[in-house]
C-alpha cells in the first residue's frame, strides 16, 4: 500500500502519465491489495463504480495507463507493467472528457 502511496505522489508531483515513475515495474511489495491481473482489476471496475476506460497511452517503457470512469464522473487512473500487474494509481471526483484539439486525433492523420 506505501508503494501506491508513494506511485500517487510521484504521478502528482512529476506530471501525471508521463512520470518516469510509471515506467518502471512496481516493487514486490506492491502486489498487494491494490494490485492484481488487468482483467480482474477491470471487472471490479466496471462492477463496483461502472467505470471503463475512457483513455489510455504506452509509457516509453511500456506500461500501458489507463482512465476508467464513470458516467457519474468518478475515475481511477491504472498502470499495467508489461508482464506484469496492474496497479490502482489514483481515483478521485469529478472526471470530465474534454473534445481533442483539432488535428489531434489519429484517425484524421493522411496514410
Amino acid at each position: 500500500m506505501k508503494s501506491i502511496l508513494i506511485a500517487a505522489a510521484a504521478a502528482l508531483t512529476l506530471g501525471c502519465c508521463t512520470a518516469p515513475a510509471f515506467a518502471n515495474p512496481p516493487p514486490p511489495m506492491a502486489r498487494g491489495p491494490g494490485c492484481g491481473p488487468r482483467a480482474g482489476i477491470a471487472a471490479a471496475l466496471a462492477r463496483n463504480h461502472a467505470e471503463t476506460p475512457v483513455s489510455r497511452g504506452v509509457s516509453a517503457r511500456g506500461a500501458l495507463v489507463e482512465v476508467f470512469a464513470s458516467t457519474r464522473g468518478t475515475w481511477t487512473l491504472v498502470v499495467t507493467v508489461p508482464g506484469g500487474p496492474s496497479c490502482l494509481i489514483a481515483a478521485g471526483q469529478d472526471w470530465q472528457h474534454l473534445p481533442r484539439p483539432a488535428g489531434t486525433d489519429p484517425r484524421e492523420r493522411p496514410i
